[in-house]
């Protein structure tokens, strides 16, 4: 049902965003804890929310993952053992370190298939090692996850993503969820596909400057290193495997309880215990490097797009869209409102919030659903994967290292815009149009 728009509100919170943003740049001042002190001033004082409603919409997970698997991956890097690691892959392509970029393109690709949400922390720190030890541009290794999650994250047959779209999609009267749900996927991996180039051509990650690695130098592992690779492996298997055979052998329910038990929160707490009590790393100094900066600009941020969101964002969103769009621009637009909105939200509330707008365009004027609801998800999953204010954006950002993370967020937010742009240049040109019309939906 929609909800009332209240725009002195809306008002509000866009010029509350426009504040934090100028005392961010102009004064150095927090942009998250701005936004979360508009938040409560204006969600409590002018759309009557309570304290516990804005506390409610903190993104718990995210938080969790700040908590227990950063703090792993932090233990891991004390080793050195990721460094041994780098080299190795270095060593073994005899110099030719563009082939690198394409074998971490697969790698995130496949691992994110059965394992979405844990790809960034499974591969981050060994990515980031590889970017430091070839020089490579460490906006590539933020856009390459961007990106290449989604190729297999997209997937209607065994990811959280893939089956959220096809439930929202069926909720919403789509006569054929998968078959839709298979054409926003292959939308979404052509759409990678194409930024991932660009995204090469620009930062020059074809052109990587070759590297080898001494063949002199000692690459053995030592009893530190050696545990932490263990762990990390360990992590892996733990993580991967039971979703795999989930998918495989789906009427097994001990596959699907392992799956449930062994998560992200679970596995990873349990390697950094395991880090602790084998004594490579201190607790201390792990802890120090969590991103703290990072994980409070995206609660104070998403807090205040709460606020906006009771006020009726949605609602007014879907107005515009549906009544004061010329036909031939809906898709594009589509994706402008979607992108814009997960620049500071997330993927899981941006497509149920446009998928009902999406649905009654495509029964008014004709137009696919799987069309509109790939624009949808193209924009969302898009920007919101390279903007650092969001939560899978914010995520990638944390595992870049700590003193260039402030240089990289006002890159990738910059970079955000102009992927925005060329979303919305594919939309026009008929792009997204081309699996749907093939599948015929």
């Amino acid at each position: 049902m929609d909800i009332a728009i209240n725009a002195p509100v809306l008002i509000a919170c866009s010029i509350a965003l426009v504040i934090a943003i100028i005392a961010n740049n102009r004064f150095k001042m927090h942009l998250g804890v701005v936004c979360l002190f508009f938040a409560f001033v204006i969600g409590i004082g002018m759309q009557g929310m309570s304290a516990n409603d804005l506390l409610a919409g903190a993104p718990a997970n995210i938080i969790l993952i700040f908590l227990f698997a950063i703090p792993f991956f932090n233990a891991i890097s004390q080793t050195g053992a990721l460094e041994i690691l780098g080299k190795r892959m270095i060593r073994a392509t005899k110099g030719k370190t563009g082939i690198l970029p394409i074998a971490i393109i697969l790698a995130i690709a496949l691992i994110s298939c059965c394992a979405e949400t844990t790809v960034m922390y499974v591969l981050g720190p060994l990515v980031i090692t590889i970017c430091l030890l070839t020089k490579m541009d460490l906006m590539i290794a933020c856009m390459l996850f961007a990106f290449s999650i989604p190729l297999g994250s997209a997937n209607p047959y065994t990811t959280l993503t893939g089956q959220v779209i096809a439930g929202v999609t069926a909720s919403n009267g789509a006569p054929d969820p998968s078959r839709l749900g298979t054409a926003v996927w292959l939308n979404m991996i052509l759409n990678g596909i194409i930024l991932i180039i660009i995204t090469m051509l620009v930062f020059k990650g074809f052109k990587l400057k070759k590297t080898e690695i001494d063949e002199n130098e000692n690459l053995e592992f030592n009893r530190d290193q050696k545990i932490a690779i263990r762990l990390f492996v360990a992590a892996l298997i733990l993580l991967v495997c039971p979703s795999v055979l989930a998918v495989i052998f789906p009427k097994v329910a001990a596959f699907g309880w392992l799956k449930g038990v062994l998560n992200v929160y679970s596995v990873y707490t349990l390697m950094s215990i395991l880090a602790f009590a084998f004594k490579i790393a201190r607790f201390d100094e792990t802890v120090r490097k969590v991103p703290w900066t990072v994980l409070a600009t995206l609660v104070g941020v998403m807090a205040l797009i709460d606020v906006a969101s009771a006020a009726g964002l949605g609602t007014l969103l879907a107005d515009i869209i549906s009544s004061n769009v010329p036909v031939f621009l809906i898709p594009a637009i589509l994706i402008l409102c979607s992108g814009l909105f997960s620049f500071v939200a997330t993927f899981f509330a941006v497509l149920p919030l446009l998928a009902p707008v999406a649905a009654a365009i495509s029964a008014n004027t004709g137009l696919s659903l799987a069309m509109l609801i790939s624009c949808i998800c193209i924009g969302a999953i898009g920007s919101g994967s390279t903007s650092p204010l969001s939560a899978m954006g914010a995520q990638i950002l944390s595992v870049m290292p700590a003193e260039e993370q402030p240089n990289l967020s006002a890159r990738m937010i910059r970079f955000t815009f102009v992927t925005i742009a060329i979303y919305f240049v594919l939309a026009l040109v008929g792009v997204y149009k081309i699996f749907p019309g093939l599948l015929g939906v």
